[in-house]
């Protein structure tokens, strides 16, 4: 008996909510809420926890005019919506947000207006339809016209400029080195130029003369209240002249010419060492005596195990190091060719431990000279 009353499927739970309906819901309740003050059946259903075909059905049972949805005039006019949807582009989503009507009913009265509904998707978001004015140049309006991300893509290019390497823009931005390049790449096919030149060796990136007219451009009024009212609070900031002077002297500290000890009989009278290479350079100076191998220096240093085999063949190929295979001997044990095992040079051995902090001293010192 007890399921009985709590089941909702159970009969006597429906003959309660039959009998429930029957007494709230009189004729005169009905045409006052329904038919003068335009509630929707839904709406009252809801009000009193009453299941909605119940109402539906109490409502033709006493043979009110049901009207689905109601008959709530819509909270825009014909105008405001033809010009919201065709001359502002904007979505059928936002304009549902903002009176509050579901996106069917602002297709049917787009439809009765005879305004083609466009495509669903990005597609028919407002930054692929918007044309930009004449006036505005010409590479501008072709990196921005039907695409989502051209501002995106143009602050990052300004804020690239500003940087020697590919590697200094990422970090700044966050971002992912291929997911930047990525996205160059798609700003200079809409462009149809390069924009700029990749920073090799000691040579750090600079625009080309079309980049740098976009630039330019990209500095005008116009642009940058375009930009500003494209990206809003979103818009990253131009580093300022500390971060990009920190980013220059690492730059040069990283491409800093390493001393070639292959002719040295004896230490030279300077030594340059990359900023890059000190750490491991430090390391192999310390442990002069020792036969090592990259495992064994990424499990001391805990530097990564390509960067070890990057700088180890990087020194030996100046002069500072030597290397020999692990003969078959050494491993019975162990398959595969073998380790490979490095030790100093004669020349590199007579070079001063001391001479290393000295030469990091000095990428400090001309740091705060850049700045």
């Amino acid at each position: 008996m007890l399921n009985d009353v709590t089941d909702p499927a159970a009969e006597f739970s429906r003959w309660r909510l039959r009998s429930r309906a029957h007494t709230l819901l009189t004729p005169q309740f009905l045409h006052r809420e329904h038919e003068v003050r335009k509630r929707s059946l839904r709406e009252i259903a809801k009000s009193f926890d009453l299941p909605q075909r119940l109402v539906v059905q109490r409502a033709k049972d006493l043979g009110i005019k049901v009207q689905p949805g109601g008959t709530r005039p819509h909270p825009f006019d014909d105008a405001w919506l033809r010009d919201q949807y065709v001359v502002h582009l904007r979505s059928l989503g936002d304009i549902s947000r903002e009176t509050g009507a579901c996106t069917e009913t602002v297709v049917r009265r787009l439809t009765r207006l005879g305004v083609a509904i466009r495509p669903v998707g990005s597609r028919s978001r407002r930054e692929m339809l918007m044309q930009l004015d004449e006036s505005v140049h010409c590479d501008i309006r072709a990196a921005v016209e039907g695409t989502l991300h051209g501002w995106i893509r143009l602050r990052r290019f300004q804020i690239h400029m500003a940087f020697p390497t590919l590697s200094a823009t990422a970090d700044y931005l966050n971002v992912e080195h291929s997911t930047l390049s990525m996205q160059f790449s798609r700003l200079e096919r809409a462009i149809g130029e390069d924009l700029f030149r990749r920073s090799t060796g000691r040579t750090p990136q600079r625009p080309t003369s079309r980049g740098a007219s976009l630039l330019q451009e990209l500095d005008s009024k116009q642009a940058r209240e375009l930009m500003l009212l494209a990206l809003g609070c979103d818009i990253t900031p131009m580093p300022n002249r500390e971060v990009v002077s920190a980013a220059q002297t690492a730059f040069g500290a990283e491409n800093r010419t390493l001393t070639d000890l292959y002719s040295c009989q004896e230490p030279p009278l300077r030594i340059s060492v990359p900023l890059p290479l000190m750490s491991l350079t430090l390391h192999l100076l310390s442990h002069a005596d020792q036969e090592v191998y990259a495992t064994q220096l990424h499990t001391t240093t805990s530097l990564p195990l390509n960067t070890i085999y990057k700088q180890l063949r990087r020194l030996e190929a100046s002069g500072w190091l030597r290397s020999r295979r692990e003969s078959a001997a050494e491993r019975p044990h162990r398959g595969g060719r073998g380790r490979i095992y490095y030790t100093l040079t004669a020349p590199a051995r007579l070079v001063p431990l001391q001479a290393l902090p000295l030469i990091l001293e000095e990428n400090d010192t001309q740091m705060g000279r850049d700045r």
